[in-house]
């Protein structure tokens, strides 16, 4: 008995489904058709994707009515190690169905990259492939390629399959995806957003125009603040971080890294300052200890020795990209749609009404429409921009903050001078390096995507960095970045980016711009995005009518959900452990197509090495590795210090480059 499979979300299923089942049973190709709701990566599912699928199973079973074959949806909720792929799907249904021959039935569009997936070789082996057209494919020579391969089961072209004049592509566009909330931004506050809406079951999706964390959410130093830095002058925000330090470390335990932190009075700083800071800290509800000099020095060598006085705070250590995607992952669990590389073109409205967007799906190449009764603006700094689309004003005030990356852990607690903010004041150890940031500078937004580290500021980072820790100056600098914090100043004064309050701000449109169904959440930071979240989302329920209360303070986040320790296989990356499994799990699990994107994903590149020797063999396993932008965006971090070792092996890694794309040119002509 042969089974014709068909794979996909199919929410909603569209015409070229629906064609091709129709063909399938008018030439009686197969015994059975089954539609496969796939349980790869969650950003591909959700909590009710299988119930949207025999939702549709209806217009299926019409498509094929009067041939007599049966059509059913398979369920996919079995016992599966993860990582799982489709070629586990399929084996698992031989394994379960013995009686049967299943044959997995896909587009043209797809099999023009199933050549490059890493699993190829092994389904074509033990499966059969059919493959309908597609408008604007010829699949033909994929199919022959394929075919060519040694041991290929056989893979079938149906040249006389109906094409359509609209693809399904096209369809989808046509088609208005309804929601009860839409949120815009793809940082750590968008994400939050989503997990906490979805947790109260929210059917929500979140867009965002290029991959997650590219923002200010992937670009700080990776301080989990106890708020003792901001006990001082702002004692709000202060509250604010305690609380959620206190939290986090409960429910992301894998993310975090409990070291504690010092803030340490030098002899050009105010020793009197010590005393207020510490009645300060505990004012706020932070345990901030004065402790001896000679004791500071012996819990953390690499201190200046010099130093006249020590406050011991509970500062930690978070790895941001680890804490974005476990709340993605798990927003997704939860039924959110996770839509990356989805740009907002515009808000659709309804008088003054927002009722939607309209997003192009930057890879698919298509135009989307969402509606929603709120949509959630999270878009960081260009929050002002996305309210501005629906006629509201936000004054937002963007700073620049740049930081430097060192190729060691020098210190094991975070350090912090003791005085009022100022730059390279904050040294934090980060995995197997050091972190010291950051300077402070305003820029317009139309300034934003040309923000650089320059070398002026990496000589003022060095020079005030190393007072803290002598060790700085001789330590090898691997790269400088910067980041963008979203601040607003709300009364509108133009003080300096240090002087503007870290606490957070949501507007209601409706009764700030007599704009109805626009919310925005701004201002911030990381360490306080789930208060930001579960406050955003309480307005959304109030509006949406709903009573549910937030539990993201006391559900865990997945632990090692990103980077589980029973990766194995090759090693990739030397110098972040990255295996080959690991990378094929981002791959097929965390939607990685390119290297910046597997960067985000397992620190593949990020290590001493700074991609040199690793995104060449990682490469080879990406569908879409855009090798050149990946080495642009390494060169931008090394250009402002490039001198000595660095100016060296970033020449050697250029020699390097250019002879792999040489031997590639060669082979292929």
């Amino acid at each position: 008995m042969r089974v014709a499979l068909l794979f996909g979300s199919f929410n909603p299923i569209h015409e070229g489904h629906l064609a091709i089942l129709r063909y399938l049973a008018e030439h009686r190709l197969a015994d059975e058709l089954r539609l496969v709701v796939s349980p790869q990566s969650p950003f591909k599912q959700g909590r009710g994707l299988l119930d949207n699928a025999r939702e549709r199973l209806a217009a299926a079973r019409a498509a094929v009515a009067g041939t007599g074959l049966p059509v059913a949806v398979s369920d996919v909720e079995f016992d599966l190690p993860e990582p799982r792929y489709t070629i586990d799907t399929l084996r698992y249904l031989a394994r379960t169905e013995p009686d049967k021959e299943f044959v997995l039935v896909m587009g043209g569009d797809n099999i023009v990259s199933l050549g490059n997936w890493h699993l190829a070789g092994e389904l074509l082996h033990e499966f059969e492939v059919w493959v309908y057209p597609r408008p604007g494919t010829d699949a033909r020579p994929y199919v022959d390629a394929l075919n060519a391969r040694p041991g290929t089961r056989g893979v079938m072209l149906f040249d006389e399959a109906p094409q359509h004049d609209i693809s399904s592509t096209e369809i989808r566009a046509r088609q208005i995806l309804q929601y009860d909330v839409i949120i815009i931004g793809g940082g750590i506050t968008g994400v939050g957003v989503a997990r906490d809406c979805a947790l109260r079951g929210l059917k929500a999706v979140l867009v965002e125009r290029d991959d997650l964390t590219v923002g200010a959410s992937g670009r700080n130093h990776g301080l989990l603040h106890s708020g003792a830095r901001y006990a001082m002058g702002d004692p709000e925000s202060a509250r604010e971080c305690i609380g959620e330090n206190r939290i986090l470390k409960q429910i992301a335990p894998h993310c975090i890294d409990p070291c504690d932190g010092l803030f340490v009075t030098l002899p050009e700083d105010d020793l009197g300052y010590q005393q207020q800071f510490v009645t300060a800290c505990r004012a706020a509800g932070i345990d901030a200890e004065a402790i001896d000099p000679r004791e500071a020095c012996r819990i953390e060598p690499s201190v200046n020795p010099a130093l006249v006085g020590a406050v011991r705070v509970p500062d930690a250590a978070v790895d941001p990209f680890r804490l974005v995607f476990a709340n993605a992952l798990d927003a997704a669990a939860q039924g959110a749609e996770i839509l990356s590389y989805h740009e907002v073109r515009g808000l659709r409205k309804d008088g003054r009404r927002v009722v939607g967007i309209d997003v192009w799906d930057v890879r698919g190449k298509q135009e989307k429409h969402l509606e929603a009764p709120v949509v959630v603006n999270a878009a960081g700094s260009w929050a002002g921009q996305v309210a501005a689309m629906a006629g509201a004003r936000i004054t937002m005030y963007p700073d620049k903050g740049t930081l430097l990356v060192f190729g060691s852990r020098l210190n094991q607690l975070v350090l912090n001078r003791c005085r009022p903010s100022s730059d390279a004041d904050i040294l934090v150890p980060s995995g197997e390096t050091t972190i010291l940031g950051t300077t402070s500078q305003r820029l317009e937004p139309r300034e934003i995507p040309g923000a650089r580290p320059t070398p002026e500021e990496v000589d003022l980072l060095l020079s005030e960095g190393s007072k803290l820790a002598p060790e700085l100056m001789q330590t090898r600098i691997l790269r400088a970045y910067s980041g963008i914090r979203p601040l607003i100043a709300l009364d509108g004064a133009e003080a300096g980016g240090r002087g503007i309050s870290r606490s957070f701000v949501l507007f209601d449109h409706e009764t700030r711009d007599d704009v109805p169904g626009l919310i925005t959440i701004a201002g911030g930071k990381m360490m306080t995005y789930r208060l930001m979240a579960e406050r955003t989302v309480d307005l959304v329920c109030r509006k949406l009518g709903r009573e549910v209360a937030c539990t993201t303070a006391q559900t865990p986040l997945p632990e090692a959900i990103v980077r589980p320790e029973r990766f194995g296989g090759a090693v990739i990356c030397e110098c972040e452990n990255v295996r080959e499994d690991e990378i094929r799990y981002a791959i097929d699990q965390l939607g990685a197509r390119t290297l910046l994107d597997l960067r985000r994903r397992t620190r593949v590149g990020m290590g001493s090495c700074q991609g040199q020797f690793c995104a060449l063999r990682a490469a080879q396993m990406l569908p879409d590795p855009d090798v050149h932008s990946f080495i642009n965006e390494r060169w931008k971090g090394t250009y402002p210090v490039a001198w000595g070792e660095v100016l060296r092996e970033a020449q050697l890694a250029q020699w390097m480059y250019k002879k792999s794309e040489n031997q590639s040119r060669s082979h292929s002509s």
